[in-house]
């Protein structure tokens, strides 16, 4: 009897933790995910594919639009020609955008790219250093800075919601 007494003990000791844990990890991502807008953005910077070296800092002054994506992630994938369109009708609104590419392999990156017709910049950020400053919490994501250098949007996930954003915010 106390082995069946003290067995359900435990096993409603450690559902109620885990539930605890659910719960507190959930609150958690919500609030990370909350917890950049209205913050200026990071100083961060990553390479063209070519090795230059970019800056957020050389966007100040536009509106700037900071895509997260991966080749492995279908979603992404999906996004590619609704982005490209996109792109190419941004030249006379003093908005830019780059994308971030978080692929390990740059040699598999480059070989990915061959196969697709991109239109817009593409980042390379090697050992994820610019990523991590943005704690994303998945890809596809999308963030839009304003002018001043701060976060206006972030972890939107496809092209339609930053032209949403873009309509109803000045």
């Amino acid at each position: 009897m106390k082995k069946i007494f003290l067995s359900l003990a435990l096993l409603l000791f450690f559902y109620g933790g885990y539930k605890g844990y659910k719960y507190y990890s959930h609150k958690l991502e919500i609030q990370r995910a909350k917890g950049f807008i209205g913050q200026k953005v990071p100083n961060a910077s990553a390479y063209t594919l070519d090795g230059k070296r970019v800056s957020l800092e050389e966007y100040k002054g536009k509106r700037l639009i900071l895509i997260f994506w991966a080749s492995w992630c279908k979603d992404c994938l999906q996004e590619i020609p609704h982005i490209s369109k996109f792109y190419e009708n941004l030249h006379n609104q003093n908005i830019a955008l780059i994308s971030i590419s978080i692929d390990k392999d740059k040699t598999e990156l480059l070989k990915f790219l061959k196969e697709k017709k991109i239109n817009y910049p593409i980042l390379f950020d090697k050992g994820l250093n610019f990523t991590k400053k943005f704690q994303l919490i998945g890809v596809p994501s999308m963030w839009i800075i304003d002018k001043k250098g701060v976060i206006k949007a972030q972890n939107l996930r496809n092209i339609e919601m930053v032209k949403n954003f873009l309509e109803n915010t000045p």
